[in-house]
């Protein structure tokens, strides 16, 4: 049984040496790479998406188009009434 697990992986590690050569395995890895570490950095700085940014406490909205100037009335009443910042919350 140890001889058989030995030789499969054996086989596998070949198998997997042979495929990683190839260029078009290259090519999908690092575009799959690259896919990941865009995503992950429009999630940290979405910024680059929108180019109007209003703040109000610690919530941030972002906006491909001018805010309405009533924006920050609601963002406080969204934070006034937040369960986050209520010291019990009901049940």
């Amino acid at each position: 049984m140890n001889k058989t697990l030995s030789s499969a992986m054996a086989a596998y590690r070949h198998y997997r040496a042979a495929i990683s050569k190839r260029p078009v395995y290259r090519t999908g890895r690092y575009a799959l790479f690259s896919l990941v570490l865009a995503y992950i950095l429009l999630l940290c700085f979405p910024q680059v998406l929108f180019g109007h940014q209003v703040s109000s406490g610690n919530m941030t909205v972002y906006s491909r188009e001018p805010l309405h100037q009533n924006i920050n009335t609601v963002l406080d009443r969204v934070q006034k009434g937040s369960l986050l910042h209520q010291s019990t919350v009901p049940m």
